[in-house]
């Protein structure tokens, strides 16, 4: 009975560990291929930047907050854009990039949290993180404008 219950801490110890390491070379390889570069409509977060601190009062800046681009509202990205421009004087993708993968993060753990009610074994749970954290899925991953609109999109209906 011993030698069954060792097995399986084992099993479960390298499951966890193989989710480790699927964590870490995503984190790892998006840091090593990110950018402090706009790219494509990321454009957008620097001009509604430039617009605001060429001087807006208050009907146009809240205009230029909630107005859509692309068919998207991308509110809460400009915010972290302004704010970001406030505190350091320039813009950094790579920081918004950081600010995704938290997100992926936190919604990965999400969804770990709601396998566990489940009981089943961790290694079942091994898919999760291999089609979640991927680079196919560049788009959230590298993508500041992208990601932070559709990663905060899904931690805000998480919470």
């Amino acid at each position: 009975m011993m030698k069954i219950s060792k097995s399986i801490k084992l099993y479960q110890f390298l499951s966890i560990a193989f989710i480790a390491l699927i964590v870490s070379f995503f984190l790892v390889y998006s840091f090593l291929f990110t950018v402090n570069y706009p790219f494509q409509d990321d454009l957008l977060l620097l001009n509604f930047v430039n617009e605001v601190v060429n001087g807006v009062n208050l009907q146009e800046f809240l205009g230029l907050l909630f107005r859509t681009d692309n068919d998207h509202k991308v509110v809460i990205p400009r915010l972290i854009t302004l704010v970001n421009y406030i505190l350091t004087g320039s813009l950094n993708y790579k920081f918004f990039i950081v600010l995704v993968w938290s997100n992926l993060l936190f919604i990965l753990y999400f969804l770990y949290s709601q396998f566990r009610k489940f009981d089943l074994p961790i290694s079942y749970f091994i898919p999760v993180p291999l089609l979640f954290l991927q680079p196919q899925y560049y788009e959230v991953s590298q993508w500041a404008i992208n990601g932070m609109q559709h990663s905060f999109l899904t931690v805000f209906l998480v919470l």
